[in-house]
C-alpha cells in the first residue's frame, strides 16, 4: 500500500488530503528439493553372518510438498545398492521395504533397487522405522569388508514436481555406508573321500589321500 499526503499544502487552512494505491508483487514458486538427512542412521556396522538388519534414523523433509493440487504430498524414495564407483550391484546383498500401515506403495525395480512412493508422513514413518521399515540383508554368511564389503546404500528422494509450477521434480541423493566386521570362521576338514580306509597289519607306510582343508578367512 502506497499513501501520498499533501499535508494541507493548499493555500487554505484545512486538513491535508491523501491518495492511496496498492501495488501487488507476485512471488513465483521455485522448486525446493526434498532434503534427506542420514547422519543419525543406524546401524553403521554389522557382524559378518548377521541376520537381516532394520535401518532406522533416516529423515526426509520437503518444504513445498503442499503447493500443488491433490495428490500434492506424494514423494518418492529409491534405495539402490551400489559399488564404490556408484554402479548398481546385486552382489552386496539386498534391501527390502515394508510399508507397514502407511498406505505407501513399494515397487521392486530390480535385484539392486527398490522404490517406495507415498506421503511425506508415510515415508518419514518408514524411514524412521516407526511404521514400516527398511531392511538390509547380507548376500551370504561369509560376506564382510575383506570379502566384498562394505555396503553402500544410495538413497534418492524425489519431490515429483510438487512446486506450484509444472516443472520436473527435483531430488536429493545421499549414501549410507554399512561396514561388515569380519568374524573368524573355523577351518573345515573333510575326510569323506579319504583312502585307504583299511590296511593290513604290518603294512608298509601308507600315503593317505582325499583329505581336504578349507578356511574361508585365509
Amino acid at each position: 500500500e502506497v499513501t501520498a499526503d499533501d499535508l494541507g499544502h493548499t493555500g487554505l487552512v484545512l486538513a491535508g488530503t491523501t491518495d492511496v494505491k496498492t501495488h501487488l508483487i507476485s512471488v513465483t514458486p521455485l522448486n525446493d528439493p526434498p532434503v534427506l538427512d542420514l547422519t543419525s542412521a543406524i546401524p553403521l556396522a554389522v557382524l559378518e553372518g548377521s541376520s537381516p538388519t532394520v535401518i532406522t534414523g533416516w529423515l526426509l523433509n520437503d518444504v513445498d510438498e503442499q503447493e500443488t493440487a491433490s495428490p500434492n504430498d506424494t514423494l518418492e524414495v529409491t534405495f539402490r545398492l551400489i559399488t564404490a564407483a556408484g554402479v548398481s550391484t546385486a552382489t552386496k546383498g539386498s534391501v527390502t521395504v515394508s510399508a507397514g500401515t502407511t498406505g505407501a506403495i513399494v515397487t521392486i525395480v530390480n535385484a539392486s533397487t527398490v522404490r517406495v512412493r507415498g506421503t511425506e508422513t508415510a515415508l518419514d514413518a518408514i524411514l524412521a522405522g516407526t511404521n514400516g521399515s527398511v531392511t538390509y540383508t547380507l548376500p551370504d554368511p561369509d560376506f564382510n569388508d575383506n570379502n566384498g564389503g562394505p555396503v553402500r546404500i544410495e538413497v534418492t528422494a524425489d519431490d515429483l514436481g510438487h512446486t506450484g509450477l509444472i516443472v520436473a521434480g527435483t531430488s536429493d541423493v545421499e549414501t549410507h555406508t554399512i561396514s561388515v566386521t569380519p568374524v573368524n570362521d573355523p577351518p573345515i576338514v573333510t575326510v569323506t573321500a579319504a583312502v585307504p580306509t583299511t590296511i593290513l597289519e604290518g603294512a608298509a607306510p601308507t600315503i593317505v589321500t582325499g583329505i581336504t582343508v578349507d578356511d574361508v578367512d585365509e
